[in-house]
């Protein structure tokens, strides 16, 4: 499986790639995931600022403040922490963008966006129904120059910092593109002015931000050319992808390869490349250079001492080997009867929530519980008190994060055994057997699950 670690613009490592899950530094903060662990916050230098063991998720700073999602029975719910871990914001809202100018729009129950500022005041009500200006959660709900994009009975408007219209919701999508807006209407691409002034007609069948450049990449019947700020192509339709300038080359797709043109169209860099890194084309595309699409990790921490502390092998549920059937009987007040007569086990619990991901559950096993004895012309079997122990059993159930972790469990309960050898011939790679002088303890393990069986030597 992949490590993710940093490297100097030189390419030479300076965080070694030991994380399971890490974002982008930004504001000189990074958040990292190790192996079976919680985000934690790291600066430049790799030292850990602080941890959030309740964070299901977090995302990268902005403006001095990270969110961080929790789940309480089963609703999301997102805060805000400072540079130091304190959490500024209380959870509350159920989806967020980040800070922008001082802003940051934030979700309620009923689905509705509006603005909070940095003490988590709303300063713009919920009134919206979706944000705009980005995909795929980058750049979403994000103010430029005191202006961004909401979407309202799905169609998108441009509103200023008190939460007022200046362009009236009348447009599929509204992305800022300098002093106008790319826009998409009835399918089609094309650009107005700050008031809404349609200025190129739309008619493109995709297109993407001119930047800081004269030119911006057009889609026409599935090629992609260039026109200038008048609408005009300047470099005709031919590839199979475009990306805007960036000063005066550009990259594009011409068949299955990447290469770079300049602005006369000619190839600086033919056609060769196989990919390009996601991180250099976001920023392009949305015209956002602290825009990456790893802005956000997802908690591997899985509760692993909350399943040890719950489950006993010396002594399970209280229970010894030697018990018989009938003091089990006793010890867990079970009705005369409960005990199967076809069974060779009887299960004390079910789907025993044990932890967020974990559910257990406890068997006892048994041999002839019940006895044959004479019944005049006829046999009948009679409950057997006396029957003997053979073994007990704890089956852990993983679920949601856990799915995948039983082999974490599974090695945390082998290295809480002591007083017991590995029987390495009976043994294998998910399924390892334990013994002593009196018991053999059984660990056995699938993606999902752990089974835990103590039995006699």
């Amino acid at each position: 499986e992949n490590k993710w670690g940093y490297i100097s613009k030189e390419g030479l490592y300076k965080i070694p790639a030991i994380y399971k899950r890490a974002t982008t530094f930004n504001e000189e903060l990074a958040w990292v995931v190790p192996e079976n662990g919680a985000p934690s916050v790291i600066d430049t230098q790799e030292k850990i600022r602080f941890t959030l063991p309740e964070a299901e998720q977090v995302r990268i700073y902005s403006e001095g403040l990270a969110g961080f999602k929790i789940i309480v029975d089963g609703v999301t719910k997102w805060g805000f922490v400072d540079a130091n871990g304190n959490t500024v914001i209380n959870p509350q809202f159920t989806d967020i963008s980040m800070f922008s100018e001082g802003l940051c729009a934030v979700q309620n129950e009923d689905k509705q966006w509006g603005y909070i500022d940095k003490s988590g005041k709303l300063v713009i009500p919920y009134q919206f129904d979706g944000l705009a200006g980005g995909f795929d959660g980058l750049g979403l709900g994000k103010f430029i120059d005191g202006k961004t994009q909401v979407k309202s009975d799905k169609q998108i408007g441009v509103i200023n910092k008190e939460g007022r219209y200046v362009i009236n919701p009348q447009f599929e999508d509204i992305l800022p593109d300098g002093n106008r807006y790319l826009i998409k209407s009835n399918g089609l691409y094309g650009w107005c002015d700050t008031d809404g002034k349609i200025i190129i007609n739309p008619q493109f069948d995709m297109a993407l931000r001119f930047g800081n450049s004269d030119y911006a990449p057009v889609a026409i019947s599935k090629k992609w050319g260039y026109i200038n700020r008048e609408g005009k192509i300047e470099i005709n339709p031919q590839f199979k992808y475009a990306l805007p300038f960036s000063g005066d080359i550009a990259i594009i797709s011409a068949g299955s390869k990447i290469g770079i043109i300049d602005e006369k169209g000619k190839y600086k860099v033919n056609p060769q490349f196989d990919d390009i890194n996601s991180d250099l084309v976001i920023p392009l595309v949305l015209g956002d250079e602290s825009l990456s699409e790893y802005f956000e990790v997802k908690t591997d921490y899985f509760n692993i001492p909350g399943i040890l502390d719950r489950i006993n092998l010396k002594n399970p549920e209280g229970l010894k080997l030697e018990n018989t059937i009938g003091d089990i009987q006793e010890k867990l007040a079970i009705p005369d009867g409960s005990i199967s007569l076809y069974n060779n086990y009887y299960e004390v619990f079910d789907d025993l929530k044990i932890t967020n991901e974990a559910d257990l559950r406890f068997r006892v096993y048994y041999a002839k519980a019940y006895k044959e004895v004479q019944d005049g012309w006829y046999m009948k079997r009679v409950f057997n008190p006396n029957a003997k122990i053979t073994a007990y059993e704890y089956y852990i159930q993983l679920r949601a994060r856990g799915t995948g972790k039983a082999n974490a469990v599974s090695d945390a309960i082998i290295d809480g055994l002591n007083g017991y050898e590995l029987d390495e011939a009976k043994s294998s790679k998910s399924k390892k057997i334990f013994v002593n002088e009196n018991q053999k303890i059984t660990v056995q393990h699938g993606n999902s699950y752990v089974r835990i069986t103590i039995g006699l030597n």
